[in-house]
């Protein structure tokens, strides 16, 4: 009986250990995501910014041709 108590203490040490890993695993992931959502997002707003600056200098360009 005493093995058998010695031997689930240590499977449920390593399970702990593994949760804590997985736990670090997934905050992890989770700031990545972070960081790619707002490089995504800088990316969409300078996008944005070169269409508003691309529109702008087609409307000057064709006022100019006419």
């Amino acid at each position: 009986m005493e093995g058998a108590s010695s031997e689930l203490a240590a499977i449920i040490q390593e399970t702990s250990a593994s949760l804590e890993e997985m736990s670090a695993t997934i905050e992890s992931l989770t700031n990545d995501h972070h960081t790619i959502a707002e490089t995504l997002n800088e990316a969409a707003v300078q996008a944005e910014q070169f269409r508003a600056k691309t529109e702008k200098m087609q409307k000057k360009f064709a006022d100019q041709i006419i």
